[in-house]
């Protein structure tokens, strides 16, 4: 209990201190955005159900494979360096989006991010139902977090990199963004990609899609 208390208090100071840093980060020039890397990928969503903060079960395919666009990130709830400093981020940029945009989150760390902590977290910042907050079984995030080529160094969750990915329109390749941009500029990117989507995915992508609904992987 008083460990689990510890970690709580750690990653409510960590998140107070991202909101800190993403604010500073949003008063910064554009310059400062020169650290950020843009580019496009195909990606194919493992078709597996994870648990949202109300222990319910929803598909992760559907969610990011659906007709709206989305925002996908991945974090652990104790994490101290990155993770409070991203979902700052895209709090301040779903503020400015509205609730047309599909905003996922998975947890890197499904052992302890349970549905009550990840609950606990997401009551730092307005999750709204647009807002999926998820964990699952280890052997699932794995295969999502392989399928998106974005696996921590030696799988060790605290050398994780920073990666929001954004997709406007299934059929679309994802923009994959790596580094700690502002929320004006994930808001930004979010607009831009809808109304000049990336290119299509290739026809082998959308077969192997296609074929995976089908066997159910």
């Amino acid at each position: 209990m008083y460990l689990h208390q510890v970690r709580s208090k750690r990653a409510a100071t960590a998140l107070k201190l991202g909101i800190i840093v993403c604010s500073v980060l949003t008063a910064a020039s554009a310059g400062s955005q020169s650290n950020i890397t843009r580019t496009y990928a195909d990606y194919i969503a493992p078709d597996v159900d994870l648990i949202k903060t109300t222990k319910k079960t929803v598909s992760f395919t559907k969610l990011v494979e659906g007709s709206r666009p989305v925002v996908l990130e991945f974090f652990y709830t104790s994490c101290t360096t990155i993770c409070g400093t991203q979902t700052s981020t895209l709090a301040g940029a779903r503020k400015q989006l509205g609730n047309g945009i599909t905003f996922v989150s998975v947890s890197i760390d499904p052992e302890y991010d349970t549905p009550a902590r990840l609950s606990e977290y997401a009551s730092n910042f307005p999750a709204g139902d647009n807002w999926h907050v998820l964990t699952g079984k280890r052997s699932d995030i794995t295969r999502i977090l392989t399928a998106f080529d974005a696996r921590p160094f030696g799988d060790n969750k605290m050398l994780h990199r920073p990666y929001v990915f954004i997709r406007p329109a299934d059929g679309h390749q994802w923009i994959r963004i790596e580094g700690l941009a502002t929320s004006k500029h994930i808001a930004a990117e979010v607009r831009e990609a809808i109304a000049n989507p990336p290119p299509k995915s290739s026809a082998w992508v959308g077969f192997q899609k296609s074929l995976n609904r089908l066997m159910g992987n």
